[in-house]
């Protein structure tokens, strides 16, 4: 099963724009784990990917 990062200690965020405002919060595990979610809006998808794609290439600190 995979971990929901979009579960709050309130529930769940299943608005696209709540969802969306988490994903600039997320470190790579979270994009993951949030891409294996089924029924993930596309716009969401895509942010997770976007995410992903900059932490990927930052530099480690």
């Amino acid at each position: 099963m995979t971990d929901n990062p979009f579960k709050t200690e309130h529930g769940q965020k299943v608005s696209v724009t709540d969802r969306i405002e988490m994903v600039r919060t997320f470190d790579a595990k979270q994009c993951r784990s949030a891409l294996g979610l089924f029924s993930l809006q596309g716009t969401v998808e895509k942010a997770l990917r976007a995410r992903l794609k900059r932490l990927e290439r930052s530099p480690r600190r």
